[in-house]
């Protein structure tokens, strides 16, 4: 594994209290909390918690406790005032319980929004020329259209929006999710934001993946601000389950904090919405929702107070949907999706390799000779259509008869026949 390339913008650990570029009530606050949930912690450990420098920032908001009589200082492991103990005071801990039924975010420090915009255009994936072999290498577990890479490529390459279309079960989704091994790399994603004194939470387990470093690895990086977390560029794929509302900021009234909506967490990868035109919103509504921030590559959010927030739009969205794309909007609108691909049906030679393979994968034994049976009488004679997805769901049927008959699994004429009695809907 490469050391991961830290994005310049990526500001250094902050090495004062203007630098960290909150107010220091805020700061007061979360180290307030800290306390009050640890009932008694070393300096160094509220400034782990807050992902801040102990030295110059969280000393200092320390010191004001004492000077406030809200913390009294216990014996240290050392001279080292990092090391001493703190405990609140009666006073302190009222003001905490006070602070807490405001806003009870804990943890790291939020990031200002103005930093987190430098930083999301620096790593934004249109900064990256994408060229054949990594298109090729990106696709090469899928047996696709050959002319598809030529296709994508550029798509990818233009920084606009892709309209992934054609019949289901052919692999659109699995075409969108490998756009992201094109950019490859990892980004900064910070834990929070603050804006307009309120903290939005951005990090999301289910969407970015941290990128586990060694020590040697760890050293090569060198220190950074803590509050920011180096994770594998983001792919955030979502459905029918998609509204207008799951774009915007989601307030958490048991926290009194915000949700970053799904574009903030792909910022920097790749946003896939999958199964276009079956959300519970018109697709003209959606693309509406979308025509600002594809443009000008920033976005506009709102807080419950009215206020207005505009955060960066740097990602690249893909439409993939088995609908007709003209029964779905107007000319007007698909204009503005400058990359329409068609994901074709496979031709029989590539249903061959994609059944050998999924056999290859299942462990059942292949037979050529079956697979020719199976082309002749349940496709061509048949009339019916292939689809990518049909040789691992009948491989998937044979393989499950033969573990209930304790045989092993074979491709055959008769388990082939088997199988598609059960897959196909006959009329």
């Amino acid at each position: 594994m490469k050391t991961p390339q830290m994005p310049s913008a990526v500001p250094p650990p902050p090495d004062s209290l203007e630098a960290v570029g909150v107010s220091f009530s805020l700061l007061s606050e979360l180290a307030l909390k800290c306390l009050y949930q640890s009932g008694e912690a070393a300096g160094q450990a509220v400034a782990d918690y807050m992902a801040l420098p102990f030295f110059n920032i969280v000393e200092k908001v320390l010191k004001s406790f004492v000077d406030e009589k809200y913390c009294e200082v216990g014996q240290g492991a050392s001279y080292m005032a990092s090391t001493w103990k703190y405990n609140l005071t009666d006073g302190g801990r009222r003001k905490a319980l006070d602070v807490l039924a405001r806003c009870s975010y804990t943890g790291p420090c939020p990031v200002p929004l103005p930093c987190y915009d430098i930083v999301a255009k620096q790593q934004s994936p249109n900064l990256r020329e994408i060229h054949r072999p990594e298109v090729a290498g990106a696709l090469h577990d899928l047996v696709t259209d050959p002319t598809l890479p030529d296709k994508l490529g550029p798509a990818v390459n233009s920084s606009r929006s892709i309209f992934l279309y054609g019949p289901p079960g052919n692999g659109k989704t699995s075409v969108g999710e490998r756009i992201r091994r094109m950019f490859g790399g990892s980004i900064w994603v910070p834990y929070a934001l603050e804006a307009d004194n309120e903290i939005i939470r951005v990090i999301d387990p289910s969407i970015h993946r941290k990128v586990a470093l060694d020590e040697s690895q760890a050293k090569a990086l060198g220190s950074f601000d803590r509050r920011w977390e180096l994770v594998e560029r983001p792919l955030v794929i979502v459905g029918g389950e998609l509204t207008l509302a799951g774009l915007d900021l989601a307030h958490d009234p048991n926290s009194n904090s915000y949700l970053a909506p799904i574009q903030v967490k792909a910022n920097g990868g790749i946003l896939l919405i999958d199964d276009f035109g079956r959300q519970r919103v018109e697709p003209r509504d959606l693309l509406n929702r979308w025509i600002v921030p594809l443009e000008k590559r920033e976005d506009y959010l709102s807080l419950r107070t009215g206020k207005q927030l505009v955060v960066p739009f740097e990602l690249l969205v893909v439409f993939a949907t088995n609908i007709e794309p003209r029964s779905l909007v107007d000319e007007a609108f698909l204009r503005r999706i400058r990359y329409k691909i068609k994901i074709v049906d496979p031709t029989p030679d590539e249903f061959r390799e994609v059944l050998k393979r999924c056999c290859a994968v299942r462990r059942v034994i292949y037979d050529d000779d079956a697979v020719s049976h199976l082309i002749q009488k349940h496709y061509l004679d048949a009339k019916r259509l292939m689809r990518a997805c049909h040789p691992r769901d009948l491989v998937d049927q044979i393989a499950d008869r033969a573990r209930f008959l304790g045989i092993p699994p074979v491709i055959s004429k008769e388990t082939v026949d088997r199988a598609c009695e059960t897959y196909f809907v006959e009329f």
